[in-house]
């Protein structure tokens, strides 16, 4: 039979046959699919996630502005800068300086890749503008910051391109002084009203580390300024504005030359090598001055007058000042105006506070008492003149005493308070003690305070005097002699002091003991290079300070120094600051002036040392004023001085050696330098996985 002209017939639909066939076709199909699956999901696993190519790590590149950088002849208050890339722009209000100072805040925004700036005050003619963004724009993805950029135009028709910098130190902790507003004056336009009345034109701004640049300068001989502008009108127009001033005549220039940099390659193309840097010279043009160094200060508060008056009690009556009182200003009773001051009241100056204890019995009784007082006043001009103005006193409501229904006597509790200086020369023979009473002492008696003094176990009695205090007439000194490793003990017993209200105390006393001479140990300095009246501080490790002391000339009598001692007559001869920079090294050493002075008796330890030029001869350091007067000069020691037990360390300083704002040490600094954030190269690693894999 011929099976090709006659073919099998197919099997029936439903036959059991057909039904089997279909099952196991579609079983052999899902198994060759998930043979299929299993093996492309081994591939994929084998190849690994795929790169998703490098970092970005370069900054946006300016590419163009509207007008063009560095234009001139401009006219248009709209600017536009375009970048290569989205931007973002960081810290825009700490970091945007604008020169020319714009009185109205310009309109500055950041989308996409440029940025748009609307200018709000008319243009200057003839002016160059400087927009210098530092670090502030940066890429919208990585941030990574295009350094040190920015865009100049000029409204004339040529582009002022000069510059000048520095830095500004705190005058008295020559701290760096950030966020203050820096301006220039024309040589020519410069009187001693300027600053107050006319605002700067072109200005700058301090970093946190006080450094500042102004730029677009026309070259020319300038004055420089600082100043905390709390009004921001951009001149000095109240007293409380902190400022700097040199009175310097500077002239700009330039110097064209060539720089080199380090680059890292990686972060411009891919290479095979990933752990070589490159060095690239490129020209750069550096501006004159870039040193400018400026001593900030905040001239002291002239203003002068009352504040308030009150009285606590019946017996106190109280004035508070703007001011700090260097003595008692005298109260005229007008119910007793025979009657001394001395006789009517006891007055103790506290700072700004006065307080007046009054002795006399019916000004105690009234419940209101008028005084005149003859005081320094200072209108809004600071203009000082004398007042005399008549105060009321109005007795507090006192509760009645429940039983006899009638007031009670003023009768205050006595209570005193002994206590010693303290602070470095505690427990050494510089050590003082003081009794603080509560209420005006009567006149102590014989033997009221005894004072006894002990080698090893037994005590005896010392003389003593018992001082009052010009000033503060509550606080008493008690003066005695000490001597190494004594120990000493006073004791006030009950009852044995009374107040001028007849409140008597307590029983109290105080005991101490004095360090061996072995046990302390001495500082002795030299300074050399500077004449006049120099005062030396000692500092600790906060830089607080615990002494003070005047330098003498080396040709002083031995022990003059180290008696501390101050001198009556002031020296006007020094040798002044010139914006830190050392002095003429050509001269011989032995011709510089030195003076010396011994920090005596000091506890084992480390210290620092400071300085000030005590110019005005009246103990403290002093502020400026301008425009008469500069801050008092200050030096510090950039050694860490060590002092041990039984010795007497030596030191020999050269102020002038070092420039002013490298001279105070790490330790003592408050503000420390940012940490540049380090811009990390995150390709290296992605190289680094290329290369394995290539090597696979």
């Amino acid at each position: 039979m011929n099976r090709k002209n006659n073919p099998s017939p197919a099997p029936l639909e439903g036959h059991p046959f057909s039904r089997r066939s279909r099952r196991l076709g579609r079983a052999l199909s899902l198994a060759l699919s998930l043979v299929v699956l299993v093996a492309l999901s081994w591939g994929c696993a084998n190849m690994g996630n795929p790169e998703g190519g490098p970092y970005d790590m370069t900054p946006p590149r300016f590419i163009g502005g509207t007008p063009d950088n560095r234009a001139t002849s401009v006219s248009t208050t709209s600017l536009r800068l375009r970048f290569d890339e989205f931007i973002r722009l960081l810290n825009q209000q700490e970091k945007l300086i604008i020169s020319p100072a714009q009185h109205q805040p310009p309109r500055i925004s950041a989308h996409g890749k440029v940025i748009d700036i609307r200018l709000e005050d008319s243009l200057r003619p003839h002016t160059t503008y400087s927009f210098y963004f530092a670090d502030a724009v940066v890429d919208n993805n990585e941030d990574n910051p295009l350094e040190d950029f920015d865009y100049t135009f000029s409204t004339g028709e040529s582009l002022d391109s000069m510059r000048l910098g520095g830095v500004v130190l705190d005058a008295r902790t020559l701290e760096p002084v950030g966020g203050l507003v820096m301006g220039v004056y024309y040589k020519d336009e410069v009187s001693d009203s300027v600053f107050r009345t006319s605002p700067f034109v072109f200005v700058g701004k301090t970093s946190r580390m006080g450094r500042f640049s102004i730029r677009g300068l026309r070259d020319s001989v300038y004055r420089v300024f600082a100043l905390k502008d709390d009004d921001n009108n951009y001149r000095y127009s109240m007293q409380t504005e902190g400022l700097a001033f040199d009175g310097v005549d500077w002239s700009t220039s330039l110097l064209d030359s060539l720089r080199t940099d380090t680059i890292r390659i990686d972060s411009i193309v891919r290479r095979d090598t990933i752990r070589r840097d490159s060095l690239i010279t490129k020209p750069h043009t550096y501006y004159y001055p870039d040193s400018v160094l400026l001593r900030y200060f905040v001239a002291q508060d002239m203003r002068r007058g009352l504040q308030k008056h009150s009285r606590v009690d019946s017996l106190l009556c109280r004035l508070e000042f703007v001011q700090e009182q260097d003595k008692a200003p005298l109260l005229r009773s007008l119910e007793r105006p025979e009657v001394e001051a001395d006789e009517l009241y006891v007055a103790s100056v506290q700072g700004r506070v006065v307080d007046y204890w009054l002795k006399d019995g019916g000004l105690i009784s009234a419940d209101s008492i008028r005084f005149a007082l003859t005081y320094a006043k200072t209108d809004s001009l600071l203009r000082l003149s004398e007042q005399t103005d008549t105060l009321t006193f109005y007795k507090p409501r006192e509760k009645a005493s429940a039983k006899t229904k009638v007031e009670p006597q003023p009768r205050p509790k006595l209570t005193l308070k002994l206590e010693t200086l303290g602070g470095v020369f505690s427990a050494t023979p510089k050590d003082r003690l003081y009794l603080v009473a509560s209420a005006p002492l009567a006149p102590p008696g014989e033997g009221a305070i005894i004072l006894e003094a002990s080698r090893d176990t037994l005590y005896k009695s010392i003389p003593y005097r018992f001082e009052q205090d010009s000033l503060e007439r509550l606080r008493y000194e008690i003066v005695f002699e000490r001597s190494y490793g004594h120990s000493y003990r006073v004791r006030i017993d009950s009852a044995a002091l009374s107040s001028i209200y007849g409140s008597v105390n307590d029983s109290t006393g105080l005991q101490m003991r004095l360090s061996r001479e072995s046990e302390l140990g001495h500082l002795s300095m030299e300074v050399v290079g500077l004449e006049g009246r120099v005062m030396l501080e000692l500092l600790d490790k906060s830089g607080e300070v615990l002494a003070q002391q005047l330098a003498l000339d080396s040709t002083a009598a031995p022990g003059g120094a180290a008696s501390g001692m101050v001198a009556d007559s002031v020296s006007a001869s020094y040798t002044p600051l010139k914006n830190g920079a050392a002095p003429d090294s050509t001269g011989a050493e032995a011709s510089l002036p030195v003076l010396q002075t011994e920090f005596r008796d000091l506890k084992p330890g480390e210290y620092y040392l400071r300085l000030y030029i005590d110019r005005n001869g009246d103990g403290v350091w002093t502020t400026g004023s301008y425009p008469d007067r500069q801050p008092e000069e200050v030096y510090y020691c950039s050694e860490l001085l060590s002092v041990k037990k039984g010795f007497t360390t030596t030191e020999r300083w050269e102020p002038l050696a070092k420039p002013l704002h490298q001279q105070k040490p790490e330790a003592l600094r408050k503000t420390k330098p940012e940490k540049v954030r380090e811009r990390v190269d995150k390709n290296v690693e992605y190289y680094r996985r290329m290369e394995a894999k290539a090597k696979k």
